[in-house]
């Protein structure tokens, strides 16, 4: 008895398969990628709005004064004006107000 063989048709097939499984884990883990940047900026939005009102921010209404350093880069210092505007509030006093003043 000759050994069991796969035809073209099957190896043709399972190379397709691996190609589509690939595809896909990639798109899952570029999702992955977006998410985990999104909770980085809610995260320290919420530590800016901390030291924003501990400061005495919610007196002067400016957001610009509270400052961070979200990429470790000193030429790209943002405040918590920008990060507000990341994760999609515009404006200063709706900024203000997303710390709670």
């Amino acid at each position: 008895m000759k050994g069991i063989s796969l035809g073209p048709n099957v190896l043709v097939l399972l190379v397709l398969a691996i190609i589509l499984l690939a595809a896909i884990l990639s798109l899952f883990m570029t999702q992955w990628g977006s998410g985990s940047e999104t909770l980085d900026l809610q995260a320290e939005h919420s530590r800016l709005c901390n030291l924003f009102v501990l400061s005495g921010g919610c007196d002067t209404g400016d957001t610009d004064e509270v400052k961070t350093d979200l990429d470790n880069d000193p030429s790209t210092i943002e405040t918590l004006t920008d990060v507000c505007a990341k994760i999609g509030i515009n404006g200063k006093v709706a900024c203000a107000r997303s710390c709670g003043c």
